[in-house]
Formats: structure tokens, sequence, C-alpha cells
């Protein structure tokens, strides 16, 4: 808790910065600050009055009773009763890969999401542990603080892209603006958000690690989630296609459309491997069962480490000839590009995997990325191009040698 408290007030710090910076630019530093504290404040309570009924319209789950799933209802209200909340309401999310968000400003109002998936590929005991993990979210109100810092993080990203603006068109006219401040405007539009997108997604990657504590401590049972989170990546890691809001998906227990391609860094959640290092830990302190053994038969060398014998073949060079057409491309647009114009199928994985190599070997490069704040969360996508080498390879390709 100290730990996401000076992350939290950080955060603070960075987007009264940036009114300064804006206000020192203007003339009136004290009225920016004021302005930045009144825009994040209302950001937190749209955050805080309407995030759970948005994560769900913008994941398509849908509330069921007990009568409709009186399993998943008996396992929620069982796990509810040990961690000493009310029972949470229970979603589904029609979706095939195994997974699970929870969502609510507290333990008053939360909902508890599953996919169809997470019934159908793992046992009772390890759904039991994910679920275990969503309960130990909602009682540590984390869901709440993910919402604040994301909306503060937001709030520095709309002012210091308007500041970009400013500095670039001049406004207001020189003979009336603050000449000193042009410096601070500058390198604070610039370097805030950068530092607020690190703090965000390191407050997400902290309460992952206290929900999966959380969770092993309700049950009992830290093994349990260790399989879980071994079968959930698998999963994921498999390539299947998932038609998800990017801005949710540091809900989800594992990120069901994240890839490894730009780093641990930006990612919103911990690595699995070290989840599961910390979980060994636990169970050890607790003197719970634990079979390393059994977790490495379930997770043999991911699609990644066999890329050179399972890759589509014709990917790579269809992605060069796209952008030698395109010029430049969205991260996100490029398999239903591949699809529209080149009528290739390729999966996001497989997309991504072909993308790696490609930059890896010079072909490709990352020319700007963008970054979305909303207050459930962030949107990131990269625009690629080629370099030199890619265009003479992609012309070579276009003219058939």
């Amino acid at each position: 808790m100290l730990r996401e408290a000076v992350l939290m007030g950080t955060l603070t710090g960075l987007l009264l910065l940036v009114g300064y910076a804006l206000g020192s630019y203007f003339g009136d530093p004290l009225a920016f600050v004021q302005g930045a504290l009144i825009l994040s404040a209302l950001f937190n309570f749209l955050a805080y009055a309407f995030s759970d009924s948005i994560v769900l319209a913008m994941t398509g789950a849908k509330i069921v009773g007990p009568d409709e799933e009186p399993e998943l209802h008996s396992i929620v209200e069982e796990l509810a009763k040990e961690a000493g909340i009310p029972k949470p309401k229970v979603a589904i999310v029609s979706m095939p890969i195994p997974n699970a968000f929870a969502t609510g400003r507290g333990p008053k109002r939360a909902v508890v999401a599953v996919t169809r998936g997470l019934t159908e590929v793992l046992s009772k005991d390890e759904v039991k542990a994910v679920l275990s993990h969503e309960i130990s979210h909602i009682k540590h109100r984390d869901t709440l603080i993910a919402a604040m810092a994301a909306t503060i993080a937001g709030a520095i990203a709309y002012l210091a892209y308007a500041a970009r603006w400013l500095w670039f068109l001049g406004v207001p006219s020189d003979d009336t603006r603050e000449s000193a401040g042009d410096l601070a405007l500058l390198l604070s539009a610039l370097l805030a958000p950068i530092a607020a997108t690190l703090i965000q997604l390191a407050i997400s990657r902290e309460r992952e690690y206290r929900a999966d504590e959380g969770g092993a401590r309700i049950t009992k049972n830290p093994f349990a989630l260790a399989k879980a989170l071994v079968k959930i990546e698998r999963a994921v890691a498999r390539g299947s296609r998932v038609r998800l809001n990017p801005a949710t998906s540091h809900l989800w227990i594992v990120n069901p459309i994240r890839g490894d391609a730009f780093a641990e860094l930006f990612s919103t959640h911990p690595p699995t491997s070290k989840r599961i290092a910390r979980l060994k830990k636990l169970a050890r302190e607790m003197r719970a069962p634990w079979d390393d053994r059994e977790l490495e038969r379930l997770s043999p060398p991911l699609p990644r480490e066999r890329a050179s014998a399972s890759a589509k073949p014709g990917l790579e060079q269809a992605l060069l000839r796209l952008l030698l057409e395109e010029g430049e491309v969205s991260s996100n647009a490029i398999p239903g590009l591949l699809t529209s114009r080149l009528g290739l199928h390729a999966s996001d994985a497989e997309v991504r995997e072909a993308l790696e190599r490609l930059i890896a070997s010079g072909h490709v490069y990352i020319k700007d990325s963008f970054i979305l704040f909303s207050p459930f969360g962030t949107y990131t996508s990269y625009t690629l191009a080629l370099t030199p080498k890619g265009t003479r390879a992609a012309r070579r390709l276009r003219n058939g040698r």
C-alpha cells in the first residue's frame, strides 16, 4: 500500500507539474494548477460513478443469475464469505479463451466476470483460484485504485497534448506569453505522459502481485492459481483472435490481447513466470503442496519459441508489401489490412511474431507510438514503417526478383 500511495502521489505531482508549466507559459501558474486539479477530480468522479457499467459494456459481459450458472455463483459466494465481503454479481463473457476480471468501485458494488473458456479449460480448483484472485481485487478496492490512476494519467496526457499543440502553434503570440515558460512547457509536454504511463503500469503490476497472494491465501492453494495462470497464458499465446477493447486489457487476470514485443516495462501485467515464482515462495511459507514437474508438463515451449518452424508462409513478405504500399501502418490495423488488401488471414500472434523478426532483422522500425488514456485503462498503438533495407527488399518482392 505504501508503494502505491507513493506512486499515486507522484502521479498527482506530475499533473501539477504540467499545470504549472502551462501556467508559466501563459503567465498564471496558480490558475492552471487549479484547473489541472479540477480536471482530475472530474475524471475521477466519472470513474467512481460509472466504471462498472461501462466496463461491462466494453467487454460484452452479461450478468447471470444463480439459476443460469449455479456452480459459479456457489464458488463466488463461498470465496466472498471467506474474504469477508458481500457476494459480488457474476457475469459471463462469450469468449473461448479462459480469463476473468473484476470491476466496481468497492465490495458493495462489484462484479466478477469470467469467460466461457475459463470453465471449459480449467478444473474446478483452478476456476476457484482465479475467482479468489478477483475477489482479492474487490476486497482491496484495486479496481477503484486502477481507475483513479488511469484518470490522473489521462488528465496528464490531455494537458500535455494541449501543451504540445500550443507550443507548436505559438499560442498565445510572442508578445503576450512568458518566454521563460517555453522550455518548461515543452519538457513537461514530452516527458510527463511517458512518466505517467510508467507509473500507472507499475501500479497495475503491483496490484496483480497482491491479488495473487490474497487469492492464494483465501483458497490456501497457491499451486492451483499457478496452474491456472500457466493454462491461461498458453491459451493467449496460441494466438486465437480476440475482439476486445484494448483499454480493458489491464482488468483481466492475464492480458488477453498482449504480446511481449515491446518490452516488459510497458506491460500492464507482471510476467507470468515472476507471478508463479512468488506463488511458489508463498506456498513454501504456507506449507502448501507444490509440484514443479506438473507445471513443466503444462507449459511446453510457447509458439514464439517455435516461430521459425510454425510461421505462416509468406507472412513476412506480405507485411513488407503492405508497408511499401501504405508507407506507414498502425500495428492494430495490420491484421485487417492483410485480409482486405492481400487476402491473407493471420492471427494477432502470427503478425506480432513476424513483425518482431522484421524489426530484429532491420527491415521494419517503430516510427511512432500512440497512448490514449481513459478512466478504464490505456490503449497503445505503434506506427510501423520500412527501413531503407526493408524498402529495397519490398521493391524486389514487388518486381518479382
